[in-house]
């Protein structure tokens, strides 16, 4: 089952992906947003796909909660992807994987590797 279900999604992923591999943002563990520019993996995709005035913030003006699914507008896509990335892989979480200290871009390149048909899908 796709978790991209739109070309939007797909295109929205994509960007994540080059985002992560550009390395402009420092990697943050612990949470979506850790410093004024360290950000989890998952963080830098909420930054990237929930406008500005709909990201839920916490104190110090850094992206609130843990995980996507505390972003109320994030996309399903989004809201899903930590659990589905382990369960298509076998492997630790995004999460855990960015806790672990494993950059940024390798966890890009971890994630076309498991989306690779749902990508291919939107862009034969």
């Amino acid at each position: 089952m796709k978790i991209l279900k739109s070309k939007e999604d797909a295109i929205d992923f994509l960007t994540w992906i080059a985002t992560l591999e550009s390395g402009i943002f420092e990697q943050g563990v612990g949470g979506l947003q850790t410093g004024e520019n360290a950000y989890c993996c998952l963080g830098v995709a909420c930054i990237i796909t929930i406008p500005e005035d709909k990201l839920k913030y916490k104190v110090g003006n850094f992206i609130g909660g843990g995980y996507p699914i505390t972003q109320s507008h994030a996309p399903e896509w989004l809201k899903n992807i930590n659990v589905t990335f382990s369960f298509r892989s076998g492997e630790d979480y995004l999460s855990v994987m960015n806790d672990k200290g494993v950059s940024h871009p390798k966890i890009a390149k971890k994630l076309l590797k498991v989306f690779r048909e749902d990508l291919d899908y939107w862009f034969q």
